[in-house]
This record gives C-alpha cells, sequence and structure tokens, in this order.
C-alpha cells in the first residue's frame, strides 16, 4: 500500500514552497517512508534572529520487517546577510541489521558569507556487545574516541504499519476491484 503527496505554492511576490511525501507498507512488515520540504523566501524580507530565507528538510526511514532499520533527517538553512549569504545545518543516521549492530553518525555545519567554516561530526558504533564507541572531532579542535557501556537502541519496527494504514484508510477500502464490478454487473 502506497500514500504520496506533492503540494507546492507561491505567492505574487515570489516566495515559494515545496512538500513531497511516500509511505509504502506491505504485509511481510516492510516499510518505507520519507519527506522532502523547502521554502524560499525573497531574500530582502526582513527576518527574525535565527531564521532563514531559504531552508531545506529531509528525512526518511526504512524497516526490513526483520528487525532492521535505517532512518536519516538533513536540514540546512541560508539567510541573506547583505553581500552574501549564511549557511548552517545538520545531519544525522542510523543503519542498524536485526542483530542490533549499527552505526549512527551525523554533523552540524556553519558556512559564513565570506568562506568562513565550522562543522562538529559524530559517530556511534555499536556491535551488540554492551559497548559503544563513541566518536567525533570538530574544525575547532574537539576530538574524542571512547567505549562506554551502554545498551543498543533504535526502532527496530516502524510504530506505524501495513494494517494501522490499511485500518486507517476507510475510503481506499471502499474502491471495488474491477473483477467485482464486472461481476455485479453479469448478475444484474
Amino acid at each position: 500500500m502506497e500514500k504520496t503527496a506533492d503540494k507546492w505554492g507561491k505567492s505574487g511576490q515570489g516566495d515559494e514552497w515545496q512538500e513531497k511525501w511516500f509511505e509504502h507498507y506491505d504485509a511481510t512488515g516492510k516499510s518505507e517512508k520519507w519527506a522532502h520540504k523547502w521554502c524560499s523566501l525573497d531574500r530582502n524580507t526582513p527576518l527574525d534572529v535565527g531564521h532563514a530565507h531559504v531552508w531545506h528538510e529531509r528525512w526518511g526511514e526504512k524497516y526490513d520487517g526483520q528487525g532492521g532499520s535505517t532512518k536519516y533527517t538533513d536540514k540546512w538553512a541560508e539567510r541573506w546577510v547583505g553581500d552574501g549569504w549564511d549557511k548552517w545545518g545538520d545531519k544525522w543516521d542510523e543503519n542498524f541489521n536485526p542483530s542490533a549492530q549499527g552505526v549512527k553518525q551525523g554533523e552540524t555545519w556553519w558556512e559564513g558569507k565570506h568562506g568562513d567554516r565550522w562543522n562538529r561530526s559524530w559517530g556511534e558504533g555499536h556491535n551488540g556487545s554492551g559497548w559503544v564507541h563513541k566518536y567525533g572531532k570538530s574544525s575547532s579542535g574537539e576530538h574524542w574516541d571512547t567505549h562506554v557501556q551502554q545498551e543498543t537502541w533504535y526502532e527496530r519496527f516502524p510504530h506505524f504499519g501495513f494494517f494501522h494504514c490499511f485500518d486507517n484508510s476507510v475510503q481506499l477500502r471502499a474502491v471495488r476491484k474491477p473483477s467485482d464490478s464486472e461481476n455485479d454487473g453479469e448478475k444484474q
């Protein structure tokens, strides 16, 4: 079963946005969901501190039906600051097999209008032993690499699966199969 959407809008002043999303569920427990969104305002629009003229967001998750999963998110923004763009963002992803072995990793970054940059990246390695390898670094000199005793947690199965989707699809379930419609016509 699949659900999709693609919404788009544009104002008379040129401000624009779009949102796309996709959901797929099957009876074996496999599922995939993602969304991509963006918005763009005229660069001369006055903004509050911390807000952007352009922003993007992508996220997704995929479940194999056996306890393995992959998830990600990626967000970034751009703000016009008079004679150039400041840009910033963060992203992370995780990938686990059904045996709870996998990796979580991410990055936060910033780029100024004159080319100055900063970033911090991090990661976690999970091998199912009860110990987690945590590591990371930043462009400002931070660095860590350690092992900590910690149980692994990740979402093994979607919180909303095929049967939830099917139960909530009243209109979809009411659509008759062509073969049912043809048989009804023959009975008349």
